[in-house]
């Protein structure tokens, strides 16, 4: 079941694996994923373009990505992908920190830093999504529990009582 309400507060997300680190977001929505696409896409076309430009005047490509190669072409997709839904998404963050040990301002250069930090970037497309689709799913108003996967609600049910006994053996 959906519940045709959509969240319009930022909310606080936490990676697993990097609990000094929080995030606060704003909800997923389908224009700023088509966005995040659209932008991952220019960019990956706009480096293909300049990569092949580069190579016919001679120059080499000081840049792991081919864009002749489709699985090259994929995974920095993928990885600008993550980029842009995170610029799009976080507002404001605890826990990053510049080369003097200052609080980072949140800004698209140091989100696209942050993302870039393996694993950092997986762990908040993964935690960002599901984060969206557990908030639209219907979960009778119980957040998501600290790993992620349950919702966490009270118990319901009483106390089991005694066993009963075994029933006895035929002879």
């Amino acid at each position: 079941m959906v519940k045709l309400t959509l969240q319009s507060e930022p909310f606080w997300l936490t990676l697993p694996e990097f609990t000094d680190l929080r995030l606060k977001v704003r909800p997923l929505t389908t224009a700023i994923f088509a966005m995040a696409r659209a932008k991952a896409h220019r960019t990956i076309t706009d480096l293909g373009t300049h990569l092949r430009a580069v190579r016919n005047a001679g120059g080499t490509n000081t840049v792991p990505f081919n864009p002749d190669d489709p699985v090259s072409i994929e995974v920095f997709l993928d990885v600008e992908m993550i980029k842009e839904l995170a610029r799009a998404a976080i507002v404001e963050w605890n826990g990053v920190f510049d080369a003097e040990d200052a609080q980072a301002p949140v800004n698209d250069r140091t989100v696209g830093e942050l993302v870039s930090i393996f694993p950092i970037g997986h762990r908040f497309r993964d935690a960002y999504l599901i984060a969206d689709m557990m908030g639209n799913a219907e979960k009778n108003g119980w957040p998501p529990g600290p790993n992620g996967t349950t919702v966490m609600a009270p118990d319901i049910a009483g106390a089991a009582g005694t066993p009963a006994s075994p029933a006895p053996v035929a002879a």
